[in-house]
């Protein structure tokens, strides 16, 4: 396929399968209800300082949406709001916000919220909630009216459960039918420069769907979750990469079974990739089928960094009624659970501009 800006027409590809493609189909967030996502913070407010830390549930907006309400709502200017993670809009979503009040304001006050939002907790803290600062999510999901072959269902739960699945970005990093890609390829064919916001969320599906790419031709050759010789690795639930001694090495492997670390694929930009030999050689294979997107991303001044080939789904649970599916996970931040249905269910669903965990 072409890349994104070196072609004319644009079709986001099927990225292949872990375990072959699901043989149930079924229908996902048919109300909001059915989709249910719990930020897990990872820390304990310190009760002081002069940020407001609140846990809030929201129902049908955006996190964006969110921010704006809750700055009005406490008289607070939007850039005091802070959040760490971007949350589904059609969704029932729990998430955690800051917001810098001043030392005088309590935690015990209370404000009027528009409908869809409602505030759970809320603590003082002495610094404001950084992106990427939470731990993971938990998600609630619940799929319908499934057809296909019920019985294949245990097994493919055994498989995700054990071995985790491709940490692909979602369908959402991309916009609807790719619009995101579509905007990206037009604004560097001459078109309008996009203000901040938006230009870092091109950007940003820009350099996800080199990661795909670089992710579908290891699950094409069986080895996303193995260690190839060159690998750089991720530490499991951190942000944070080093090189592997040799692919060989047996207290490595050991750790890549137990899944405290992972093979890694390029989030592409400037500087060195870190990779040598296999691994090297086969993401430099991928990016050059897309010479016209790297080019771009380089010209834009992206620094390069490293993201995990493999995504551990934990605490996995299910509940089947019937044709109704309920499942339960956790994932870690930045993960997608959209990458979790994909190897489950092919879902029929309108998916949003943009969600992450």
């Amino acid at each position: 396929m072409n890349g994104v800006v070196d072609g004319a027409a644009f079709l986001l590809p099927q990225w292949p399968h872990a375990f072959g493609a699901p043989t149930l189909r079924g229908i996902a967030r048919h109300t909001p209800a059915d989709f249910q996502v719990r930020e897990i913070l990872g820390f304990d407010p310190d009760g002081r300082g002069e940020h407001l830390l609140l846990e809030v549930e929201k129902i049908d907006l955006t996190t964006p949406a969110a921010q704006q309400l809750l700055a009005r709502a406490y008289g607070v200017h939007p850039r005091e709001v802070a959040y760490s993670g971007l949350k589904d809009r059609r969704a029932i979503t729990t998430q955690w916000f800051s917001l810098r009040v001043g030392m005088h304001r309590t935690a015990t006050e209370t404000v009027a919220l528009p409908e869809g939002l409602r505030v759970l907790q809320a603590h003082k803290n002495s610094r404001k909630l950084r992106r990427g600062s939470h731990k993971g999510n938990r998600f609630t999901l619940v799929l319908r009216e499934l057809e296909g072959d019920l019985d294949t269902l245990p097994p493919r739960l055994q498989q995700v459960a054990e071995n985790g699945v491709p940490n692909y970005f979602g369908p959402q990093r991309f916009g609807h039918d790719g619009g995101n890609l579509q905007a990206l390829q037009t604004w560097w064919a001459g078109g309008r420069e996009p203000g901040r916001a938006l230009r870092s969320l091109l950007l940003s599906s820009g350099r996800s769907f080199l990661f795909n790419a670089v992710l579908a031709e290891r699950v094409a050759q069986g080895n996303w979750n193995q260690l190839l010789t060159g690998e750089r690795l991720n530490l499991d639930s951190t942000a944070r990469h080093f090189a592997a001694a040799a692919a060989s090495d047996a207290e490595l492997q050991q750790r890549l079974l137990q899944g405290d670390v992972h093979p890694t694929g390029p989030l592409y930009g400037r500087g060195e990739s870190g990779v040598e030999e296999q691994a090297a050689a086969l993401e430099q294979r991928v990016l050059a089928e897309h010479p016209a997107l790297c080019a771009g991303l380089l010209r834009e001044g992206l620094e390069h960094d490293r993201r995990a080939l493999r995504c551990l789904v934990r605490q996995l649970h299910h509940e089947l009624d019937g044709t109704t599916l309920c499942l339960e996970f956790e994932l870690t931040r930045g993960a997608y659970a959209t990458a979790v249905l994909r190897e489950l269910v092919t879902t029929l669903e309108e998916p949003e501009l943009e969600t992450r965990s």
